[in-house]
């Protein structure tokens, strides 16, 4: 009876101890000395994407409580993103490039990414 009470202790503490620590971190890009979750949805661009792009890939997202991020046909235009967007319930959208150095994000609803290799 004893050891249960231990373990019961011993996991209320850690589980204790685990929310004090996530809830005191802020886990936000901001802390790290980078962008805010709000200058997501303006246009920007960050260097050093992901390994393998060899030509620049086309996205599009749906953005409301969450974000859908879709890649896209080279003949996908801003009017077809939003249409995307609403498609799956959302009414916001922006429109990204994955070039071969960097990524690069429009202004929320429809503004072009500032490096278009997309050529949105």
């Amino acid at each position: 009876m004893k050891k249960r009470l231990y373990r019961c202790c011993a996991v209320a503490f850690g589980c204790l101890t685990l929310f004090i620590v996530f809830a005191r971190h802020d886990f936000s890009v901001a802390a790290q000395g980078k962008r805010t979750v709000k200058d997501s949805f303006k246009a920007h661009t960050t260097a050093n994407p992901a390994r393998g792009i060899t030509n620049p890939v086309k996205l599009c997202s749906g953005i409301g409580a969450w974000r859908d991020t879709v890649v896209v046909p080279d003949s996908w235009k801003a009017g077809t993103c939003q249409n995307y967007a609403v498609s799956i319930g959302v009414n916001s959208y922006q429109l990204g490039c994955a070039n071969v150095d960097s990524f690069s994000w429009g202004n929320l609803d429809g503004g072009t990414p500032p490096v278009d290799d997309c050529k949105w």
